[in-house]
């Protein structure tokens, strides 16, 4: 009987990795959306305050056009306190994201998304995110 061999990286069985905006964007304090931070994830979920910074409908439609933010997307912090991730299980978003948060979209035909979501949340691919982290000042992951 021969051998099965997985050879698979996260990229391979992604629609798309990719992080927040690393430009500068212009509060709107009439808007109703928000623009969060890796701060914002917390024990697997989105949790937003009224003191987020707030901006139009139109620039986080704008924003998210790279992101394309939505259900079975992961998110996964990367500046700081680096591998906390959040699993987001629709499609209403009202916000979009700074640099500091990666985004992990697994292929639905080739891999379930939620089993991505809690393999990265295992001790092993916690401490491997730990180790990719680099920086003296500030520690952060590159995608």
């Amino acid at each position: 009987m021969s051998e099965i061999k997985f050879n698979k990286t996260l990229a391979n069985v992604c629609l798309l990795i990719t992080d927040g905006e690393h430009g500068t964007v212009k509060d709107d304090p009439q808007g109703g959306c928000f623009l969060l931070s890796n701060k914002n994830i917390e024990n697997g979920f989105i949790n937003i305050t009224n003191s987020e910074r707030r901006i139009s409908l139109n620039k986080k439609n704008k924003l998210n056009r790279r992101t394309k933010l939505g259900r079975d997307t992961i998110l996964i912090s990367t500046v700081g306190s680096v591998g906390k991730l959040a699993y987001l299980y629709n499609n209403n978003i009202n916000f979009a994201l700074q640099r500091s948060v990666g985004v992990i979209k697994p292929n639905p035909n080739l891999i379930n998304p939620y089993f991505v979501y809690c393999l990265l949340q295992t001790e092993g691919y916690q401490s491997k995110i730990d180790s990719m982290a680099c920086g003296s000042v500030q520690r952060c992951i590159f995608i």
